[in-house]
C-alpha cells in the first residue's frame, strides 16, 4: 500500500501453511516473488523517477541473487545470472533485449498496456528489463578502450535519481506546501515541485546512461558485454 507505506504479506506468500491449529513452513517454499516486491518497498521513494524497466529490472536482479539462510550471496550474482537466464529459457524465452529504446523509453501507461496483453508479453518485459539492469550493473564500459569502472553509468545515474528525492523531500518541507489526508497536496505556482509526470520524469536523467551513445551501439554494447562473459544475448 504505497499511500500509507505498508507492506502487507499473506502468509502463504512466506511458506506458511496452517495444519491443523499450528503453522508450518511449506518445504516447497520459494521466496522469489516476496524479494521482488520487497526491493519495490526499499526503493519507494526513487520510483517516480525511474523508467519502469528500471524498477522491475532491479527487483528481478535482486531475486535471482543466490539466497540461502538468511544471505544474499551478492558476489554469486555471475551464476544467478546464468541460472535465471536457463529457467526463462526452459519456459520457452528468448534471451532477448528486442527494441532497446523503445523498451528503455516506455511510460507507464505503454508498460501496462502491454503487459496485461498476456502473461508472455508480461514475462518478455520483465526479462528483456533484468538483462538490461545486468549489463548496466556489471558490462557496460567494459568493452572500450578505456575501460571503466563497473556500473560507473549507472551509479551516476541513480545518484540523480537520489538528487530528485531529496528536492522532493525538501518540497514538501516548505510551509507552503500543504498537504491533505488523502495524500494530494497544493503549492505556489512560483514554487513546483521535481518532476513526477509519468511521461517525462523517469526519463529525466537517461542521458547518463547513454552518455552520448546512440541506442543501437549500446545495442551491440550488450550483445558483445554478454558475449564476453560466455553468454548469448540477441538485440532483435
Amino acid at each position: 500500500m504505497t499511500g500509507d507505506k505498508i507492506f502487507k504479506v499473506p502468509f502463504p506468500s512466506i511458506g506458511l501453511e496452517m495444519r491443523g491449529k499450528t503453522w508450518f513452513k511449506n518445504d516447497s517454499y520459494d521466496g522469489g516473488t516476496l524479494i521482488h516486491e520487497i526491493t519495490h518497498q526499499l526503493m519507494h521513494d526513487y520510483l517516480p523517477f525511474l523508467p519502469v524497466w528500471v524498477i522491475e529490472g532491479t527487483a528481478e536482479y535482486t531475486e535471482m541473487i543466490p539466497y540461502n539462510a538468511g544471505t544474499f550471496r551478492a558476489d554469486s550474482h555471475k551464476s544467478g545470472l546464468r541460472d535465471h537466464i536457463q529457467e526463462m529459457q526452459k519456459r520457452g524465452y528468448t534471451a532477448s533485449i528486442g527494441n532497446l529504446e523503445a523498451h528503455m523509453t516506455m511510460n507507464r501507461g505503454q508498460w501496462s498496456g502491454i503487459a496485461e496483453s498476456s502473461n508472455r508479453a508480461m514475462g518478455e518485459l520483465y526479462f528483456r528489463s533484468v538483462l538490461i539492469v545486468y549489463f548496466f550493473c556489471h558490462l557496460d564500459g567494459q568493452n572500450t578502450p578505456k575501460k571503466l569502472p563497473q556500473g560507473l553509468r549507472f551509479m551516476k545515474f541513480l545518484d540523480a535519481v537520489h538528487a530528485e528525492t531529496e528536492a522532493l523531500r525538501t518540497f514538501f518541507k516548505d510551509p507552503r506546501v500543504k498537504r491533505g489526508t488523502d495524500g494530494s497536496f497544493t503549492y505556489p505556482t512560483s514554487f513546483p515541485p521535481p518532476d513526477m509526470k509519468p511521461e517525462t520524469g523517469p526519463f529525466k536523467h537517461l542521458k547518463l546512461l547513454l552518455d552520448d551513445r546512440s541506442y543501437s551501439q549500446i545495442a551491440q554494447e550488450i550483445v558483445e558485454g554478454y558475449k564476453g562473459i560466455g553468454l548469448k544475448v540477441s538485440a532483435n
